[in-house]
């Protein structure tokens, strides 16, 4: 099922039409099994894709026990202690 909404050029100044999409947008997003929500604009389509389903309680486990490095990512490098170098 999708869910499609209606553009108004004027929706952020039609407080209650944008408090409706706004609403709806959370209530879909937040299902356990949510829609595709699309939106025209102009000549194009705006989609949004429901979340992933939530995963098992094995697969959580198992994402957990991975080897993470707790490094900072490296698009946050600078001057550590140690050293290295994160710009």
């Amino acid at each position: 099922m999708t869910f499609n909404f209606i553009h108004t050029k004027n929706v952020w100044q039609i407080k209650k039409k944008q408090a409706s999409n706004f609403r709806h947008i959370e209530e879909e997003s937040n299902k356990y099994s949510a829609s595709r929500i699309t939106q025209a604009v102009g000549n194009k389509i705006v989609v949004v894709n429901p979340p992933y389903p939530p995963m098992s309680q094995k697969d959580l486990d198992h994402s957990f026990d991975l080897p993470y490095t707790r490094l900072p990512h490296p698009k946050y490098k600078r001057e550590t202690d140690s050293g290295i170098r994160y710009d």
